[in-house]
């Protein structure tokens, strides 16, 4: 809800928007939660999103400009994504931070394993200030 709920707002003026295949489900739920408490909350224009695999992003990324790639990082929900570029950063979302994974916790520990595994070295999260790892 808080990483797209602006949406609207870009396509409507002018952005182009793009949603990857996993996350397009996702959509519906999140407006649910956020009219629940938001009766002008307007919703995600869908049919004005550019939708691309995942398996895609790196295509897509380069034709805007940008070195990188997206991957799945499913362990906070399934449409979570990392968007890791080639100078070694990546915007992690709402991923939990290493420190607080759970033993168990197999999902987070492998998203953490494949961000690692691409050379990523400074950390962007969505609600805490940036770091190495």
């Amino acid at each position: 809800m808080d990483h797209a709920g602006l949406i609207t707002d870009f396509i409507d003026n002018g952005i182009e928007c793009y949603i990857f295949d996993n996350q397009v489900n996702a959509i519906e739920d999140m407006e649910k939660t956020i009219k629940k408490n938001d009766t002008a909350y307007e919703a995600i224009k869908k049919d004005k999103l550019k939708i691309i695999k995942i398996e895609d992003s790196r295509k897509t990324l380069k034709s805007l400009g940008i070195d990188g790639e997206a991957i799945i990082t499913g362990s906070h929900s399934t449409d979570s994504v990392t968007f890791i570029l080639d100078t070694h950063e990546a915007i992690i979302g709402d991923l939990a931070p290493r420190e607080q994974i759970m033993e168990d916790d197999e999902e987070t520990q492998n998203s953490w394993k494949r961000i690692i595994d691409k050379g990523v070295k400074h950390i962007y999260p969505s609600h805490a200030g940036v770091f190495e790892i």
